[in-house]
């Protein structure tokens, strides 16, 4: 019967005090927590940047024993005669990767230009140009564009474009969420 009163005073909330070895232990504990994000936190960090960082190494690899990464003289000249069209892919973020093809790609057809028509490709709805130049030109294994070293804070402050006037851009739109192989045709 005294067990029963011990839990019906808990359950009211009248008896909460704490025992000896939570309060004791308790500082050691945050004191260990804020030493612990001290010590891990920069190795977290460092570790966050490097696969980043390797990811793009890898690409820009692959890219080139594909061929299709054209440097910076060569693009630079092109630019200069207004040659082909820089190709920005555009994720959430902005610019992701900057790629050249030396087709006039803007008068193919029309890309999504809109905040509305950019969200909604962003959430994987289909824009039948944005999806073909993928396919083409922007797909890592059997597309035709070459990537290239250009800086992305110089493309997404617009001093690249203001640099070589004559030279034609576009935006292609790479969705967060792609429609998958199973669904051939989404509802949207």
């Amino acid at each position: 019967m005294d067990d029963d009163r011990k839990v019906e005073k808990i359950v009211r909330g009248e008896d909460q005090r704490l025992d000896f070895p939570s309060l004791l232990f308790f500082p050691f504990g945050l004191v260990l927590g804020v030493i612990s994000v001290i010590v891990v936190g920069p190795f977290a960090v460092l570790l966050f940047l490097s696969t980043g960082i390797w990811n793009r190494r890898r690409f820009r690899r692959s890219m080139r024993k594909q061929g299709r990464l054209v440097a910076w003289r060569d693009l630079e000249r092109r630019l200069m005669d207004g040659e082909g069209t820089v190709i920005e892919e555009v994720g959430l973020k902005g610019a992701q990767r900057v790629w050249w093809t030396p087709d006039d790609v803007a008068s193919m057809g029309r890309l999504p230009s809109s905040y509305e028509e950019v969200g909604d490709v962003l959430e994987g709805a289909p824009h039948a140009f944005n999806d073909r130049c993928l396919a083409e030109y922007l797909d890592p294994d059997r597309g035709r564009a070459m990537t290239t070293a250009v800086s992305l804070r110089a493309v997404r402050s617009g001093a690249l474009a203001g640099r070589f006037p004559r030279s034609r851009w576009v935006k292609v739109v790479r969705p967060l969420f792609p429609p998958s192989a199973d669904d051939p045709h989404p509802e949207r």
